[in-house]
């Protein structure tokens, strides 16, 4: 009898999965305290479905990571983060843009390096609130550090086709061919929590209270 998994049936369940998030942060706001709160949630979600369609269905990873630096954006917005940091890290990146494009190399790495920033900025934040609304912050918290966790067996299952001489050394491709599989381990549960995060309360936005020193 054969128990392998099928990973053909796998990814085509991929992006029916984000699709279904989307729809539950979509119903959420019918259970949510705060219809701001639900908003940049939604935003969040939505973009994040445009994403995985470039990622996963249409494999334009460069548009899929540019879409993917909004969602980001959106999150940090949402627990009240301020709009000035964000364009200084997408401004601060700029640097690395012109080089990709002096050196014909795919601007995926600009994209990429934004993506980090601001998804630093985002854990920072939302750890920094996550014992001031109860439940509600502490599951965003999670659902974000599941998809750090995804974000970091991306990256190393990516890591030989991107430097190709890593390619050559053993544990370095034993790395990435093990990884492959955890990318959506960690992924899927990590979109489940986000796309529920408004159900039980508010984050705490600091509105006009914003530091942005």
């Amino acid at each position: 009898m054969n128990i392998g998994l099928n990973i053909t049936s796998i990814t085509d369940l991929k992006f029916p999965l984000i699709v279904l998030c989307f729809v539950v942060a979509l119903g959420s706001y019918f259970l949510c305290h705060s219809k701001k709160d639900w908003a940049y949630l939604a935003t969040a979600m939505g973009l994040t479905m445009v994403s995985d369609f470039f990622l996963v269905v249409r494999h334009s990873y460069t548009i899929g990571v540019f879409v993917f630096c909004f969602v980001h954006m959106a999150y940090i917005l949402r627990v009240g983060g301020c709009a000035k940091r964000i364009v200084t890290t997408v401004l601060c990146g700029l640097p690395i843009l012109f080089l990709t494009i002096i050196f014909s190399v795919d601007t995926i790495f600009y994209f990429a390096a934004v993506y980090a920033a601001l998804f630093i900025q985002n854990l920072i934040l939302h750890y920094r609130y996550r014992r001031q609304n109860g439940p509600n912050s502490r599951i965003m918290l999670y659902g974000l550090v599941l998809f750090a966790l995804c974000d970091i067996c991306v990256l190393l299952y990516n890591l030989p086709r991107f430097v190709p001489p890593l390619a050559n050394i053993a544990l370095i491709q034993d790395i990435a061919d093990r990884t492959g599989i955890w990318i959506w381990i960690f992924y899927a549960p990590s979109q489940v929590l986000l796309s529920i995060s408004v159900v039980r309360g508010k984050l705490m936005s600091c509105g006009s209270n914003c530091n942005c020193e």
